[in-house]
């Protein structure tokens, strides 16, 4: 299978749709407060915590860029349009790039990062929300940066599959397979008791304010968005990338993914339950556990809905869904600046209604406001091809510099 992702494309789409509705109850309804300060404050109201375990959904990026990175990566190699140098160049200045673009986005348009009792904001939302000049802090550090998980998931997954094609390695398929799966595994396992161990010190180091140290161990076990589990996502989504670049058997695909997927649900719900009522622990990690069964199962279902269909059957189901396909080609440059546009919208409605933020159903409806925004951004933008995005821009430089598109048609 050597054609575009129709679903992964949704996937995406419906991922960034929901950050832009329920961050919104995140970051503007004062009723969510308690969800940043009481690392048990998610029982305080099971309706936002249900809403919670959707909306966080970063996940959900890194896996997608496991699944996109080993397929485009095998049929680069097989095909002979890209050597194994570009490739590990295009992945390295993807990491670098979307680095460089979230540290940006942290320290000028980050809303409520939440540390030691205190939110702190990005340059410009923190100016803006408090009218005056709001200096970042370094403890924006202490939440790793989303898409620079997103961009290093990119590079590892192509890393290990250049490494095991020497020698026609990608023909062994079953040992590439157990070789990523086995990656994955240990990494889910490792991950409880990292977080238990290290996180306080993550905490200690940042409240010693050796940021150093606390930015690098929090890469591997921050409570927000650490390589710890994050990275198995993407190891996970390269074996189903590997599987879709082969072309192999669609029942077979669709039956293992489906009951690997439900396992892992089950097994972080049964996990998340025992700490919870025995010990009365809570662990967000066990929580990613079932978002990682659940995004698995979803993307399965996508791809038997749209991708797994005849051509002529796909074009129609692509074309009735291009709207939340349309979100999903530009879900990284949405991520980037959806936080700031909600902010100025926040301000303007400050000035003329103080208290509108108090009750939760109008906050929702203010996340459907930006959401409406943000579509006729993107539906006017859509025929300029998105020129400019972070997406347009960010492949425009890998392509510069790893030359990676020149031999591609």
């Amino acid at each position: 299978m050597k054609k575009r992702l129709y679903s992964l494309d949704f996937f995406r789409g419906i991922a960034i749709i929901m950050v832009i509705i329920f961050h919104r109850l995140m970051y503007d309804w004062p009723g969510s407060e308690f969800f940043f300060t009481d690392p048990k404050g998610f029982l305080k109201i099971p309706w936002f915590t249900a809403i919670m375990f959707f909306a966080g959904m970063g996940g959900i990026f890194s896996l997608i860029s496991g699944v996109v990175t080993a397929y485009s990566t095998h049929n680069r190699i097989t095909s002979g349009k890209a050597n194994k140098k570009m490739i590990l160049y295009a992945g390295l200045f993807s990491f670098l790039w979307l680095a460089l673009v979230d540290y940006i986005r942290k320290f000028l348009f980050s809303t409520k990062s939440y540390f030691e009792g205190k939110f702190y904001n990005g340059l410009i939302t923190g100016s803006l929300l408090e009218g005056e000049l709001v200096i970042p802090h370094l403890e924006l550090l202490y939440y790793t940066s989303t898409l620079m998980i997103i961009g290093l998931s990119g590079f590892v997954v192509p890393v290990i599959m250049i490494l095991l094609s020497r020698k026609g390695g990608l023909e062994k398929v079953r040992r590439n397979k157990i070789i990523l799966g086995t990656l994955a595994g240990v990494i889910l396992i490792a991950t409880p008791f990292l977080s238990f161990t290290l996180e306080p010190i993550v905490e200690d180091l940042f409240i010693s304010r050796n940021y150093l140290g606390g930015f690098l161990l929090a890469l591997i076990v921050s409570p927000y968005f650490p390589i710890f589990p994050i990275i198995a996502y993407a190891l996970l989504g390269g074996i189903l990338g590997i599987s879709l670049a082969r072309d192999e058997n669609k029942r077979k695909i669709t039956i293992f993914w489906l009951v690997f997927g439900f396992a892992l649900l089950s097994i972080g719900n049964y996990i998340l339950l025992t700490f919870l009522i025995r010990f009365e622990v809570y662990n967000y990690n066990f929580v990613r556990f079932m978002q990682l069964g659940v995004y698995l199962m979803i993307i399965i279902i996508l791809l038997r809905l749209i991708d797994f269909k005849p051509e002529e059957k796909q074009e129609k189901i692509v074309k009735k869904v291009s709207p939340i396909i349309m979100f999903g080609r530009a879900s990284l440059t949405i991520f980037v600046f959806e936080a700031i546009v909600a902010t100025i919208f926040h301000v303007i409605l400050d000035s003329i209604l103080p208290d509108w933020n108090t009750e939760a159903y109008v906050v929702l409806i203010f996340g459907l406001f930006n959401l409406a925004f943000w579509y006729l951004i993107l539906h006017f933008w859509k025929k300029k091809d998105f020129k400019g995005s972070v997406e347009w821009t960010g492949v425009y430089i890998i392509r510069k510099l790893s030359g990676i598109g020149k031999k591609e048609p």
